[in-house]
């Protein structure tokens, strides 16, 4: 056995499960200081909600945070992309693919970790030709759900076909720890044995297992393993740096760590904690078992109870649990992860508000049974699908080859609202995010303020150059 790299997901996943992702990029910097020379075989800090959040409640430049942090590191930096959708929720053309991974290799990032919500493959094919066109490495990312039509085999065929799009190594990625320590042995033995790649797993701690499933993964020949400082470890997070440090000490699988930089690092980050109580859930670190049966994460039974208070069915909580599977089969059984759980938690929600099932159907729901998200794993229910595009015909080429060329529109849009000179990365992030990049634009992004910080500083004025008479006009998209 050889000693198990670790890669350390607090200043990415651990503060955005744990702390909304709001830690600020100074505190970041600071963290980076005790972490660099650790040992750590990378360093998780870019993409996910990260980059929405740095947008709308910090009032930052995610690409200028990622360069800032480049600069305090020479570890490997490790980000978290939603393969053709990116760091957004729906499907980009490529030309907004190829010019975000070129920035973000830019920009610093080393290996680009690449999933798709529904495990197809064709919607992470672009982001790999240009990960490897900027001489990066992208990472092949089977999310990990159980289902009637998910097995070992079909996750093995999915890291097969990874693989041939061109990818370097694969991530298993179970963001609710459905991952048991059979599922781990099998399929980290599996994949390394037909794909000869190395594999990396990242297994959430809520519902108990994760350590199971991690020292089983090991044992197997896992490459790497996502570990969190113990102040954003556990629960809703990954299982703590120190505690698998510990515990594969003194085995073939120790991993090369310097345990006195690592223990003060995490003290720093401990002193760092008082400051995000406000937003910090306690909830968030307790282990929840019943996500072994509902398959949902923390960050979607959020989106859950948004949605019934929304519609009016606060009450309704276990019947919605209940609609819940029955919706995900209809829908082919997809993975219950960001985008794709609000599409199914949103409809559940909707069935039981109304009390006729697919009375209201919401246009995301419209376009995941066209087909434009993806392929799901499974077989739709062909009369739901009727019931809900009616004669329209469910697109069956890959979502992005209907899709126009996004950049230059984009950058007309700005322009007719005062920007003429944004820069790649003001214009890539409105692409994703409109609303929040006009904002923080106009200086008016809503930054949250911490116990140690001043009252925020007025905006700025607006540019001169304004259409419609001096004032701003709202994003609008070209014909």
């Amino acid at each position: 056995m050889a000693p198990i790299g670790l890669i350390e997901s607090s200043l990415r996943h651990g503060q955005q499960t744990l702390l909304l992702s709001r830690v600020r990029t100074r505190h970041l910097l600071s963290l980076l200081e005790k972490l660099d020379g650790c040992g750590y075989a990378g360093l998780d800090v870019f993409g996910g909600a990260t980059f929405e959040v740095a947008l709308e409640h910090l009032g930052e430049d995610p690409f200028e945070r990622l360069r800032a942090i480049r600069a305090r590191t020479k570890t490997p930096l490790v980000g978290l992309i939603r393969g053709q959708a990116l760091v957004g929720y729906r499907p980009l053309p490529d030309d907004a693919v190829d010019r975000f991974v070129a920035l973000t290799a830019e920009c610093g990032l080393d290996v680009f970790r690449c999933f798709d919500p529904l495990n197809d493959a064709r919607n992470l094919a672009q982001v790999a030709v240009a990960v490897l066109a900027a001489g990066k490495h992208p990472e092949g990312t089977l999310v990990y759900t159980e289902s009637p039509v998910h097995s070992v085999e079909s996750f093995l065929a999915l890291g097969s076909e990874l693989a041939t799009l061109g990818y370097r190594s694969l991530c298993l990625f179970d963001p609710a720890g459905l991952l048991g320590a059979g599922s781990a042995r099998a399929l980290v033995e599996g994949l390394r044995e037909r794909t000869k790649l190395p594999v990396s797993v990242h297994c959430a701690t809520i519902t108990g297992q994760a350590s199971f499933a991690y020292l089983a993964a090991a044992e197997a020949g896992a490459q790497n393993l996502d570990v969190c400082l113990s102040p954003l470890a556990g629960g809703a997070s990954l299982p703590s740096t120190e505690g698998v440090y510990a515990a594969l000490s003194g085995t073939g699988l120790q991993p090369r760590l310097d345990e006195r930089r690592v223990l003060a690092a995490a003290a720093a980050l401990d002193e760092l904690m008082p400051l995000y109580e406000a937003i910090a859930d306690p909830s968030g670190w307790q282990y929840d078992s019943s996500t072994l049966r509902t398959q949902l994460a923390p960050s979607v039974l959020e989106h859950l109870r948004w949605e019934c208070e929304s519609q009016g069915a606060q009450g309704k909580l276990p019947a919605v649990l209940e609609e819940i599977p029955r919706v995900r089969a209809e829908m082919g059984y997809p993975p219950l992860i960001t985008p794709i759980a609000q599409v199914v938690v949103t409809q559940a929600v909707a069935n039981v508000a109304s009390g006729q099932r697919y009375l209201t159907v919401a246009e995301e729901v419209k376009d995941y049974f066209l087909g434009l998200f993806g392929q799901p794993p499974g077989a739709v229910d062909p009369e739901i699908q009727k019931l809900v595009i009616g004669e329209e015909e469910p697109i069956t080429v890959r979502p992005a080859d209907v899709l126009e060329p996004a950049l230059e529109g984009a950058r007309r849009t700005l322009a007719r609202q005062g920007w003429p000179e944004a820069t790649d990365s003001q214009l890539l992030s409105f692409l994703l995010f409109p609303e929040a990049t006009s904002a923080l634009l106009r200086g008016e992004a809503r930054v949250e303020r911490l116990g140690d910080e001043p009252d925020p500083a007025p905006p700025p004025p607006p540019p001169a150059a304004l259409v419609d008479g001096g004032h701003l006009s709202q994003p609008v998209g070209d014909a």
